[in-house]
Order: C-alpha cells, then sequence, then structure tokens
C-alpha cells in the first residue's frame, strides 16, 4: 500500500531555528515568540515521528492535530514577523537583520512540515482507495447461492466483472500515475526545502558571528572614547592649572 512504500524523514539537525533556540538576541518580545514557536514546533515533531515509526497511528484525531499545530504554529511565526519588524533599521540595523534571519529560518522550517502533512494525507487517501476495493470485494462475496450458481447470472456477471475489472484497472492507474507524480513532485519541494534550510542555516550562523564581532569592536570603541575624555578632561584641568598666577594656585 502506498502508506508503506513513502516514507518521509526529517532531521532536526537541519533545524537553523531551532539551533537559535538556546541564543537568545536581546530582544525580548521577539525571543519569547522564538521560544513559544519552537515549543510548538517540538510538539509537532513527536506527532510526525511517530507516523514515521507506525502509519497505523495516523487517525482523523491525528490529523486534526497536525492540522491545529500547524495553525498554532504559523499565527507565532506572525508574532516573530512583528516583532522583527518593529526594530528600526536606521537606530539598529544589525539587531532587525539578525532577527530577519530568523525569522526566515523558522518560516522556512514551517513550510517543510507542511509538505510533511501532506504526505500524510496522500498516504491516507491510498488507504480509504484500499478499503473501498476491499468493501466491494465483500460485498460481492454476500450474494446468495442461487445467484451464484444461476447460469444467466453467472453470464451476466462475468461480463460485468471484465467490463468493471477494464474500468477499475484504467482508473487505478490514473490514480497511481497522478500519485506518483504528486509524490515525485512533493519529494522534490521537500529536497528543496531542506537544502534551502541548511543554506539559511549557514548563512544565519555566519551573520551571527558577525555581529557578535561587531558588538565586541563596538564596545571596545567606546570604552576607548570614554578613556579618552576623561584624559582630556584631566589635561584640561591642568592646563588651566597652568595658566593661573603662581600665587593663585594656592
Amino acid at each position: 500500500m502506498g502508506s508503506t512504500e513513502r516514507q518521509v524523514s526529517f532531521n532536526n539537525d537541519n533545524d537553523s531555528c531551532h539551533n537559535h533556540n538556546n541564543s537568545n538576541t536581546g530582544h525580548e518580545g521577539f525571543d519569547y515568540w522564538k521560544d513559544e514557536f519552537s515549543g510548538k514546533i517540538q510538539e509537532l515533531e513527536v506527532v510526525l515521528h511517530q507516523y514515521q515509526d507506525d502509519q497505523s497511528v495516523v487517525t482523523a484525531n491525528t490529523r486534526k492535530k497536525i492540522h491545529k499545530l500547524l495553525k498554532h504554529a504559523t499565527q507565532l511565526l506572525s508574532h516573530l514577523s512583528e516583532e522583527a519588524q518593529s526594530v528600526s533599521k536606521k537606530k539598529d540595523a544589525p539587531l532587525r537583520q539578525e532577527l530577519m534571519d530568523i525569522y526566515q529560518a523558522c518560516k522556512m522550517q514551517l513550510e517543510t512540515y507542511r509538505l510533511l502533512q501532506q504526505h500524510i494525507l496522500m498516504d491516507n487517501n491510498d488507504d480509504i482507495m484500499h478499503n473501498n476495493e476491499t468493501h466491494d470485494t465483500l460485498e460481492t462475496s454476500r450474494r446468495s447461492k442461487s445467484e451464484l450458481w444461476d447460469p444467466d447470472a453467472m453470464e451476466q456477471r462475468y461480463s460485468n466483472n471484465n467490463n468493471y475489472d477494464r474500468s477499475n484497472k484504467d482508473q487505478r492507474q490514473k490514480v497511481q500515475a497522478n500519485t506518483q507524480g504528486k509524490v515525485s513532485s512533493q519529494n522534490s519541494r521537500l529536497r528543496d526545502a531542506m537544502r534551502n534550510l541548511r543554506e539559511t542555516q549557514e548563512i544565519a550562523t555566519e551573520i551571527t558571528g558577525e555581529l557578535q564581532g561587531q558588538r565586541v569592536t563596538l564596545e571596545n570603541t567606546k570604552n576607548s572614547m570614554n578613556s579618552m575624555k576623561d584624559m582630556t578632561q584631566q589635561a584640561k584641568g591642568l592646563v588651566k592649572s597652568l595658566n593661573k598666577k603662581w600665587w593663585m594656585k594656592w
């Protein structure tokens, strides 16, 4: 069955948004929503891992739970965007860029889980088709013995079965081709999403390192300027003292 043939895997190592979870940006509002988002993603991962281990655990309630978690995560992501955009480009451009990079990484991560949800829905549709075919077979087996052994009924049934088999075979082939096309497209999008996620993680890590270096440089410059200011004040006091007449110095 389709549900046992298509295995979808995911790895938290590619989760750049999750990697940022343990490092605060210094922006209280953004860090709060980032932690909330990461917590919701972890809940989602638990459900998806259960599906990956055993497709039979996917019920209507499971699909409803996944949908609810994705919806909640989307709302949290919008809060992240608002907090990032609230930072002034002119007053604190480095911090704004850092927040936007983390937001984009979280957005990529959420899109990846949406693709995984679509895989689950496709697997479930295949199971429904299989169950319908099984139901038709059971209905046929319930016919009375007199109908099964009646010559005219047997001839008519043979003709109907041939027509049904041809029609059902054509339908299955169309559905299979359509499903394979969708799976191929989804897998391609999933690979692209994971690749973009890795690239985003690398870029975000580089930018974070550069920003930290810039902050250290700014702090050192600020300290140097304060030291120069103190020395200037001392020099001014000394010059002022030297300019006084000798009897006024006492």
